[in-house]
């Protein structure tokens, strides 16, 4: 139930690249300050509410061709409280960005430290291409993706916006211009839609000092939505976040401080019937409440799919969740599969997070198969060796990999799900991450629930997979968001738009009959 934390670091990095990326609106100097220098320094607070999560410096330089650069650094430290018990996240990342002339990028490098361990990015735009280089720990991969026709920085869109803007003579009250566009998520491996809109001029107090600038509204392809006040320049003076993250232009007198941490719950209330046998849960009626998520013209956050089924009004969606537990007549094909679907060989090759590839990752999915040519079987081993040799408790690190959850034997759900996955792929078995949140109860049956990451193995067909309770095929608990995989979309937006502002309620329920050994005879 922990992977929210995974998920609220990826958020909050996304909010503190707003300080320079590539991905972000990008830093330009101030219209107070660009009469006197061509080098500017910012200093920021990352805050939830009354709470300070971390701090952001940026110093941008503006050269004579009118290229710009930007060199951020971020500080941020997440609490993760569960049943009593906390657990600290402290990530640290700097970026360098160089611009063109014309806005647009030339090329980005970033840094990330955690727990000691450094993850290094650089993209470069090369011709019609975007050329991507990954180094860490059991981490180098270089990849090359061609250039969509709508693909933009945020600081050339905001100066295109802002140009249409005073060209229309928009004024205040006046619907304001938009542009769909694309960029690249690095975290992700692919580019993604977004859409900016010029809502109209604003005023900004900062210490005291009143400094005219934009509203601007920036949506992504999965619905998140943020908020922005800009100068002329394109210079963020204050940010507004899904889940009430905000970045606060401040002004810093006091030089470096330590980071206090922002502390969040990952429970989410539940109310109903108790429930002892959770485990055999055949279907599950929920009704979710989502304050202030009334617009549907936004992506669901939730949608139909092998777990449930749903209904969506404003503030609230209805799910049927379903048990994905294997029926007797079920018969998963022998290894070496002879036959896969095209789309599923994806899920095949290693990945960043699960490096299949490296040598102890095979040499334990080597050993757990041995001559088994019963994939069934193989997933079923994979899946109990994780469940009985990982300790449950936080991973190092908020964004921990298959190889270092293999290494230091323990973790959360993210790296339960992430060694599966990467066994998995290793044992010739297709296999991918699957985010959303889980129902579990205490021994009275009185539910909770969480922020949570399992897995999917292709098994013939997708059969869901959670080390942590060891299933193989599930039982009606899991609310699934998406897939944490690249290519796909990301989880975080669904993940914040609910973050502490969903009440879940049980309706229905029934329960399947036990059964000692659901298998066909081999």
């Amino acid at each position: 139930m922990a992977r929210f934390t995974r998920t609220v670091f990826c958020a909050l990095v996304v909010l503190s690249q707003a300080c320079g990326s590539s991905q972000s609106v990008i830093l330009s100097p101030s219209t107070l300050e660009i009469e006197s220098a061509t080098t500017v320094e910012r200093s920021f607070e990352i805050r939830r509410g009354p709470q300070l999560a971390g701090f952001a410096q940026s110093r941008q330089t503006v050269h004579n061709d009118g290229s710009r650069e930007i060199h951020d650094t971020m500080d941020l430290v997440l609490v993760r409280k569960i049943q009593g018990t906390s657990d600290t996240f402290h990530i640290r990342e700097s970026t360098h960005t160089r611009y063109n002339d014309d806005l647009s990028l030339d090329f980005e490098t970033s840094l990330q430290r955690e727990a000691g361990i450094e993850e290094q990015q650089r993209i470069q735009v090369q011709g019609n291409a975007l050329r991507g280089d990954w180094q860490g720990p059991a981490l180098d991969e270089h990849k090359s993706f061609p250039l969509p026709t709508d693909f933009r920085t945020r600081i050339s869109v905001f100066a295109e916006l802002l140009q249409e803007f005073k060209t229309r003579g928009g004024a205040p009250g006046n619907p304001g211009p938009s542009i769909h566009f694309s960029e690249f998520s690095g975290t992700r491996r692919r580019f993604e839609s977004h859409t900016m809109k010029l809502e109209g001029p604003v005023t900004f107090d900062h210490d005291g000092r009143e400094i005219s600038g934009w509203k601007v509204r920036a949506t992504t392809d999965e619905g998140a939505v943020s908020s922005v006040i800009l100068d002329d320049l394109g210079m963020p003076m204050h940010q507004v976040f899904e889940g009430g993250f905000e970045l606060v232009w401040v002004t810093n007198t006091q030089g470096p401080r330590p980071v206090p941490g922002l502390t969040l719950s990952s429970q989410i209330p539940v109310r109903g019937p108790k429930i002892r046998q959770w485990t055999r849960l055949n279907t599950l009626r929920l009704m979710l409440h989502i304050e202030n998520d009334d617009d549907l013209t936004r992506p669901a956050i939730f949608s139909n799919n092998r777990y449930h089924k749903t209904e969506r009004g404003p503030s609230l969606y209805r799910l049927d969740l379903s048990s994905t537990a294997l029926q007797t007549t079920f018969r998963a094909p022998a290894l070496p599969f002879v036959a896969i679907p095209t789309d599923v060989l994806v899920y095949q090759t290693p990945t960043a997070q699960a490096q299949s590839d490296a040598p102890p990752i095979r040499a334990l999915a080597d050993k757990l198969r041995s001559d088994e040519i019963d994939s069934r079987t193989v997933a079923e081993s994979i899946v109990a060796w994780v469940h009985h040799n990982l300790e449950k408790q936080a991973g190092i690190r908020g964004r921990a990999t298959a190889t270092e959850a293999l290494l230091t034997r323990s973790g959360d759900c993210s790296e339960h799900a992430v060694l599966v996955v990467a066994l998995a792929r290793a044992a010739k078995i297709p296999a991918r991450q699957v985010d959303g949140i889980v129902l579990v109860a205490d021994e009275e049956g009185t539910f909770l629930a969480g922020y949570h990451a399992w897995a999917e193995l292709w098994l013939g067909r997708w059969v869901p997979v959670d080390a942590v309770v060891n299933e193989v095929g599930t039982s009606a608990r899991y609310l699934a968001f998406g897939y944490n995989e690249p290519g796909h979309p990301s989880t975080a937006a669904p993940m914040v738009r609910t973050l502490g502002n969903t009440r879940i309620s049980i309706e229905d329920y029934s329960l399947r009959a036990p059964s000692p050994d659901p298998r066909p005879p081999r």
